[in-house]
């Protein structure tokens, strides 16, 4: 029983490789811990570990907002960061691609910010595509960080 579950765990941190790694400019490297890690530039957009475990870094009132929401875990080892902790399983796979979709537009938008400006095409179609994916509860502390002139994010 075991040996399937972790096959099953493979298959699934396949796919989850698969799609992300597919994602323009992001590249999927072995993870120092294990597993594989997602970047996006010189950016960690998230990694997952061969027990099927995600990490992923958010801004803190993002982070914050999904462990209320119960969508996600304060990081397994560095509980205060701005990490969070998803457990990859069958039937929530749509969910981790999600969680990792949200980093990577983070991301990309803070790049296209950089070069092109926020009044660019480009970013305002990734801004389009973030609200829609972040949705109309989350959006808001996402876009918030993003326009920040401080943010490094």
């Amino acid at each position: 029983m075991i040996g399937m579950n972790l096959i099953a765990v493979h298959d699934l941190l396949q796919r989850i490789s698969d799609e992300v790694s597919g994602w323009p400019q992001v590249t999927a490297v072995p993870h120092r811990f294990g597993g594989t890690e997602f970047r996006f530039a010189q950016a960690e957009i998230g990694h997952n570990h061969l027990d099927g475990t995600l990490d992923v870094p958010y801004p803190m009132p993002v982070r914050n907002k999904l462990i209320t929401e119960g969508i996600v875990e304060k990081h397994h080892f560095f509980e205060d960061s701005a990490w969070v902790t998803f457990h990859v399983r069958a039937g929530n796979l749509e969910r981790a691609l999600w969680l990792l979709h949200l980093s990577y537009l983070r991301y990309a938008l803070r790049h296209s910010k950089k070069v092109d400006g926020w009044d660019s095409p480009r970013a305002g179609s990734l801004l389009r595509e973030l609200e829609r994916a972040a949705g109309p509860d989350l959006f808001p502390a996402m876009e918030s960080v993003l326009r920040s002139p401080r943010s490094t994010t």
